[in-house]
Parts: C-alpha cells; structure tokens; sequence
C-alpha cells in the first residue's frame, strides 16, 4: 500500500474538530463528526492492509494484531497511567469509582459498552469521565475481531460475494442507526451495529482503490477537483452546522462519511485539495493524531474536575498547546519506539500488552471494591458515593415526570400541577419530602429541557420560534404531551394550583407575562411561577476535609447573571404568583450549599438532593399552607 501524505493530513481535519468540540467553542458545534472521520478512515486503511498480504499469501491473525497492539495500546496505556494519580488526588469517591470502572472497560476494549450503561455522550456528567474518549477505539478494537476472521472464511467464495454481504450488513446498520437515532440515541451512538456502516465505506473504498497506484485516473481531472473540493466541503459542514440536537448518527452522518470517501478517492496530490492535505502542518499534526486524540479530552475532564467554575477559554487555549507537546512526545517516543520491530519483537509486545491490560483491570476492580477510595478523606459522605442517577431518582413511580397523571376527584387534597423540566422535578420532589404531600395530590407535565424550556408553546407568542427539530425530539418525549391535547387540557382546567418551573434564561424570563396571560385565559387555576436555582460553585475536596458540623455554615458567592435574573423576574413578574427560591438559600448574594445538618443541598449546581429536597420543603411549607 503506498503512502499517501494526504491521509495524515485528513486525520488533521478529524481530529482538530473534535478537540474544539470537547473544548466548548461553540462555532465547533458538530466537531464530534471528526470521529466519524476517523472510523473511514480507519476501515480503509485496515482493509486495505489485509487485501494486499492477503492477495500475497502473507495474511495471518496473529500478525493482524501484533501490529495493532504496536499502533493503539502503547499511547493508550501511557494516557491511562498518567491519568490514575490525578483521579486519586482530584476526582470523588463516586467519580473515581466511576473511573476505575473505565479503566477496566478500557483495558478489556469495551468501554463504549460501559459508556452507553452510564450516560449520553452529549450530557453534562460525560464532560467529568477522563476516559470518554476511548468509547471510539473500544468500537474499533471490536471491528477489529470481526473484519479480518470474516475475510479469512469468506475469501473463496470470490470479492462480488463478501461484496454483497458486506453491503447488506452495511445497509441495515445504517437503516438501524438512522432507527436507533430518534429512539435509542445513547445506544446507537455508542455501539458498533449502528455504526459498523462507517468502518465499511472504508472498506468499500480498500477494495475498489485495491492495487491501484496513487495516480490511478478514476474520472477526469476536473471530476476531480470537483469531488474531492465537495468532500472537504460536507466535512466542514458538519462540522459547522450539526450540534448535540442533531439526530446521530443517522443520515445526517452520510455527510462527513460520503466527504471523506470522496477525499480519499479523488483527493489525490494533484488536486487543489489533495495539495492542501499534503502540507507539512496538516501532515504533521496527523502524524500526532492519534496521540492528541489520546491525550486532549482527559486534560480536559481533570481541568473541570479541579476547577470551582468552568474552565476559561484561554484555559483551554493553555491545555490544547500542552495537549500537542505531550502528543509529539508520545508519538516520537512512545508510538514509534514500540512499532519499531529491531527493537521489540512479538513476544514482547503481546506479554507486555498482556500484562497492561491486567494491571489495569486489576488498579480498577481495586478503586470499585473500596468505593473509590472513600477514605482518603477525613470526612466521608455517604452522599458523594451516591451517582447522579441515584440522586435524581429517589422518587416514587407515582411521580414519574415523564407522565401525565389524572387527579382523583375522591381526593380532598388540592389539586397541583407542575409543568416545566427537570427543575420541575425538583419541586414535585420538595412536596414529596415535606408535609406539603398532606396538602396537595400532584400530576407533572414534562417539558424536555434541552430545547429551551419553552413551556407553554401553545400558547406563548414566542412558539413560532421554536427550533422544528425540538418539536420533533419533544414529540418523542411526549407522544401525548401537546397542549391542544385533550387530557393536558383537562389537568390544566381541573387543577387549583399551577406551579411553572424551568431552569429559565432571561430571554424566556421576558415572555413569562404574555405566556402566563394565554394560560389565564383557560383556568382560574393560581398560578405560580418558580424563580430557578443556580449553586455556586463547590471544591468538594474541601467538603470532604470540614467536619460536618462546620458545614453548614459554609457560604459561596452566587453567580452575578442568575441575581440580575432572580431580580428581572421579581419586579417583571410580581402582579403575578411568583416564587423566588433565593430566599430560602441565599442572603445578600451569599448561598448555603448545606443544610444545618451539612448535608449536601445540590449534586450539580442546579438539582436537588433528597436532604436539598426536604430543605427547601421546609421553606415551602409555610408559604404555601397558608
């Protein structure tokens, strides 16, 4: 197979996207499309690489993998090592066992697996896991096991045949993952069925460019040009115009995929794109590629983990120039140490990636039997060893937020519903921890929170700016949850209390009133708007070193753009019911993360605990028993 520079150099354009992704920059809102880059890439190369020693007689299992653990596990292993002392110095005892758990998926190739069981690839938690990242070389690792074994037993049956069977399993993963987007995002983002099409175009390409040289002429030059311009320009915008709302991958992965086939097909050295790929930065940043790939996104998670707020943008700056360094190391003395057969033979390479992967799965299955270390501390909680998922679901079935619940007519207790996101949750959640569960018989209405908390669609006069793709995501949520819905109207009419809670932005805030006046017009129901919460922010180190009984009486400074809101609303909204939590947590912009007990009021800055729950309970009780 020859070498062709402008490879390395797409490997570039791959990766850089993904980077500023994990990095936040907003105009790099699809830059996660880069992995998928990655993946034809990968199915090409590889590919290309069996035909041509299996077409020579040469192709054999054992030499397939020995040059795959020389490529992928050195850097990876490094990566890992380094990134242990930081989890034990930073990270809590429930993250660090979440990350001993990582370890040992990485170690055994299925961390996508263990990924997809936790959280989605786009949720805020994903942003804290060192080790997120590595879910796309546990996917490669498995296309790795099934590739060559079905090239080997389907051979003689001639290239049209295992052609044709490759197409089918191409064709249904794709239908799959076009599917699995809208129903089982998490899943088919993380998983090889539905993303098995990708590494297959590749192949695809290896065996139609399959003993031709680099000059090869598939159409004429202008052709080309053409081709290969409008590959890079389907990459770029994907990059560009996708975000995490985007249904993926789906179709709308045929983007950056079909761009990079056209690339590597038509984006030969004398072409303007070709050219372009083959310059020394791009090459040389490909060189590095898989290194910075490695070693960007845990920098990352540990700047977060020991950062009180987000890191800055020129903290970012700061840690992609010290990504690169680490990754040219990596790669001049770690990638190319081990691939050097003069120096290390097989036996050396299979017995030390033999042992990696044990001491890995062993330093893992170690920080999960202790619970993440939870007595490095002098004061353990219970309450940090709980997940996020444990947190937000101590409630019962019955107030499930993803459902609509008829009141009993039976039931003496005032009627309450609570419309808004998971902040709404939160509220149901206060009721359920307090006496006020004596006072009201509650039905939630579910808005999904990732398309703006725009609550009262129907009847706001901001609904024609509502993005379509958030109706859609929303009706999936909600296949009943439209407010000309018969049953929503019910609740609405029926209900003697309204309670609205979102976690607002000011741009929301400043159509609250003509929304509340459309709800008004349909129910003499009280209605009461929720101001939204916002927690400073916590070095839970030092919470885990402060004797509870000192606890709460620790006091942080809230964030100036949530008072600015907590004030906008107050005046906007006071001829209307409204609720300002800040009371019951804050005095003069100074906010308790504690109740008088220490224990811990939010998990993550916004939500309720259960003892945060039963704390605002207490605030509430009186308000509203009045």
């Amino acid at each position: 197979m020859y070498y062709r520079k402008e490879i390395d150099g797409l490997r570039a354009i791959a990766v850089l996207p993904v980077i500023f992704f994990h990095a936040g920059f907003d105009l790099f809102g699809g830059g996660f499309v880069g992995v998928d880059v990655f993946f034809v890439i990968s199915g090409y190369l590889i590919t290309s690489i069996i035909l041509r020693e299996q077409s020579q007689g040469k192709f054999t299992l054992i030499g397939f993998y020995e040059r795959r653990a020389r490529r992928i596990l050195p850097p990876l292993a490094l990566v890992m090592l380094c990134s242990i002392p930081l989890a034990w110095l930073w990270m809590l005892p429930s993250d660090l066992k979440d990350f001993g758990e990582s370890l040992a998926a990485t170690a055994l190739g299925a961390s996508n697996i263990l990924f997809w069981s936790e959280s989605g690839y786009f949720a805020g938690a994903a942003e804290l896991k060192p080790l997120l990242h590595t879910w796309s070389l546990a996917l490669e690792e498995q296309y790795y096991v099934l590739l060559p074994i079905f090239i080997l037993t389907t051979w003689r049956v001639g290239t049209k045949r295992v052609l044709a069977i490759l197409a089918l399993v191409a064709t249904i993963s794709l239908a799959t993952a076009q599917w699995g987007s809208i129903h089982k995002p998490s899943a088919t983002f993380y998983l090889l069925p539905t993303r098995g099409w990708e590494l297959l175009l590749g192949v695809f390409i290896a065996f139609y460019l399959a003993n031709k040289r680099p000059q090869y002429r598939i159409l004429n030059r202008p052709a080309g040009e053409i081709l290969s311009a409008l590959g890079m320009g389907l990459i770029l915008y994907s990059v560009f115009a996708f975000d995490e709302r985007t249904p993926f991958p789906s179709i709308h992965a045929l983007l950056p995929t079909v761009g990079t086939a056209f690339i590597i097909l038509f984006g030969i050295p004398s072409t303007l794109t070709g050219k372009l790929l083959s310059g020394k930065l791009l090459t040389d940043l490909g060189l590095i590629s898989y290194s910075l790939y490695l070693w960007h996104h845990p920098l990352f998670a540990f700047a977060r983990i020991r950062s009180v707020d987000p890191p800055s943008t020129l903290t970012y700056g700061f840690i992609i120039i010290a990504s690169l360094g680490l990754s040219y190391a990596s790669w001049r003395h770690v990638e190319s140490y081990f691939r050097n057969r003069s120096i290390l033979d097989r036996r050396t390479i299979f017995y030390l990636a033999f042992l990696s992967s044990m001491f890995f799965i062993g330093v893992g299955a170690l920080i999960i039997k202790t619970d993440g270390f939870k007595n490095r501390f002098a004061y353990p909680s219970p309450q940090l060893l709980k997940t996020t998922d444990e947190f937000g679901n101590y409630v019962p079935p019955r107030f499930n937020s993803l459902m609509l619940h008829d009141f009993d007519s039976n039931d003496q207790r005032k009627k309450l519903l609570v419309i808004g996101d998971s902040f709404g949750k939160d509220m149901v959640n206060i009721i359920y921890e307090s006496s006020l569960k004596d006072t009201f018989q509650v039905s939630t209405h579910h808005i999904e929170s990732q398309c703006g908390n725009l609550l009262l669609e129907d009847y706001s006069p901001i609904s024609d700016y509502i993005d379509k793709k958030c109706l859609l995501k929303r009706s999936s949520f909600l296949p009943n949850g439209r407010y000309d819905d018969p049953r929503v109207l019910r609740l609405i009419s029926e209900a003697d209390h309204i309670w609205l809670s979102s976690s607002w932005s000011l741009w929301e805030a400043k159509h609250l009133r003509e929304s509340i006046e459309r709800l008004r017009g349909i129910t003499e129901a009280k209605i009461t708007v929720i101001g939204t919460k916002n927690f400073p922010g916590i070095d839970f180190r030092q919470f885990l070193s402060t004797p509870p009984a000192d606890r709460a009486f620790m006091r942080a400074e809230q964030e100036l753009a949530h008072i600015e809101l907590s004030h906008f609303m107050k005046n906007d909204l006071s001829e209307y019911g409204y609720l300002d939590l800040n009371q019951f947590y804050c005095d003069r912009n100074q906010c308790r993360l504690f109740d008088e007990e220490g224990n811990l009021i939010s998990y993550d800055g916004g939500h309720l605990t259960k003892e945060g729950a039963a704390f605002f309970g207490r605030g509430l009780e009186a308000h509203f028993t009045e």
